[in-house]
């Protein structure tokens, strides 16, 4: 029930600490750049765990060659671990069509009402502002010659520079800021639920989160947690993989091994 990892994590270690415990805790990214000396603090942990109480340890052995000293350094500050996420926000639009059929709207008009969409849900793919303002207008079905209009619509409004589209259908306002996680849970609209509406940027900032939030983790386990961002309880792996391999791609998260590690934490 605690809000984070990070707290579930020190709530586990308080509790073996009162049951007499001791804990040795080892960085991810020491262990990555100098496994042998995190051992020697391991060995050397040990063997003051086991001494009498106020007592030193013992040197550490000579066969591991240059001693090593207990962990001396105090604990890094953490990143805050709880997702930078909030709910998805619908737009509800509120159109007045005089008897046009919709998939004869003159594209001028379809690009104000998709701007209003546009307005509250950036990004958000053009499929998705297609349902939202033939709902508006009390239709109960996208055919071809609305998602056409709708189409010619969406880019009468880019060409006015009331927002802009990307290569993936989705649609941005110009002043779109930092990208959010948006979670696709509780009373939403079903269409919600489809990875392939999620903005690349979006899952990118998800996966980057999980990976440094962890210090170091397998891919298919920071797909795991980056879908469940989004409130998924499955699917949508395909798509939150390809991203990943995108940022790997770009250096934007490190690959060590079978460990993905972000880019400023890398060795």
């Amino acid at each position: 029930s605690a809000r984070s990892a990070r707290d579930r994590d020190r709530l586990r270690q308080q509790v073996l600490e009162g049951l007499g415990w001791r804990i040795h805790r080892i960085w991810s990214t020491d262990w990555f750049r100098r496994p042998e000396i995190e051992l020697g603090k391991v060995e050397s942990a040990i063997r003051m765990a086991r001494s009498p109480a106020g007592a030193p340890p013992p040197d550490p052995s000579p066969e591991r060659g240059n001693a090593v000293k207990p962990l001396e350094r105090k604990p890094e500050p953490e990143e805050e671990a709880v997702a930078p996420t909030r709910l998805y926000r619908v737009a509800s639009l509120r159109i007045d069509r005089p008897g046009t059929p919709l998939h004869q709207t003159p594209p001028g008009t379809l690009a104000k009402w998709i701007a209003r969409a546009v307005e509250v849900e950036s990004p958000v793919h053009l499929a998705e502002v297609i349902v939202r303002v033939r709902t508006a207008a009390g239709v109960r079905r996208s055919g071809s010659r609305i998602r056409a209009q709708m189409a010619l619509g969406a880019q009468a409004g880019a060409d006015q520079r009331l927002y802009r589209i990307d290569a993936g259908d989705f649609l941005w306002r110009l002043d779109h800021g930092a990208v959010e996680v948006r979670r696709r849970d509780g009373e939403l609209p079903g269409s919600l639920r489809d990875p392939a509406r999620i903005a690349s940027e979006e899952i990118s900032t998800a996966l980057m989160h999980v990976v440094r939030a962890s210090y170091g983790i397998e891919p298919d386990d920071a797909v795991r947690e980056a879908v469940r961002l989004f409130g998924y309880k499955r699917g949508g792996w395909e798509r939150f993989r390809r991203v990943l391999d995108e940022l790997v791609a770009k250096g934007e998260i490190e690959r060590v091994g079978s460990i993905l590690l972000g880019a400023s934490t890398s060795p």
